[in-house]
């Protein structure tokens, strides 16, 4: 494991920079994501269906961009233990491991800097009618009651 990701980190450092594709350390080891704007990334299919989307989104009118995306574990340990301290659980926000940010799969969509997608809004319906053809779904943001949070599915 660490002579792959030793060999991806190398291969990754003319790659990211040719093609903002670059290894990171996801919940099941090396992987390699790509950039979707805004510090966030995503598995590279996942980044390229999300600008298609977004590109889409814009011709009519509605804004859409990055906010969280790609977690390392690490980086999810932490969210889930600031969480938990406040009072909050699983499925509110996810175990370590098993966070489809994790994955690179996962999004959390905003309509500005710092402003989520919300119900009702422009972006909201957009997403609901034209989301699926894309390949994200709401259906985990909707378990944990959260407008913005897509899943990248294919």
């Amino acid at each position: 494991m660490i002579a792959q990701l030793a060999a991806g980190l190398a291969a990754g450092v003319g790659l990211s920079l040719i093609t903002g594709i670059k290894p990171v350390v996801g919940n099941h080891g090396l992987m390699f994501v790509k950039s979707v704007g805004n510090g966030g990334y995503m598995t590279v299919a996942a980044a390229d269906a999300f600008k298609e989307m977004v590109d889409a989104a814009a011709q009519d009118g509605v804004t859409l961009m990055a906010g969280s995306a790609f977690r390392s574990p690490l980086e999810q340990a932490v969210l889930y233990a600031e969480y938990v301290a406040r009072g909050f659980s699983y499925p509110t926000v996810a175990k370590p491991g098993i966070s489809n940010h994790g994955n690179g799969s996962a999004i959390d969509i905003a309509v500005a800097q710092g402003v989520s997608v919300h119900y009702g809004s422009q972006a909201y319906n957009w997403l609901m009618a034209n989301a699926g053809s894309f390949g994200f779904s709401w259906t985990e943001g909707r378990a944990v009651d959260e407008p913005w949070h897509w899943v990248y599915v294919g």
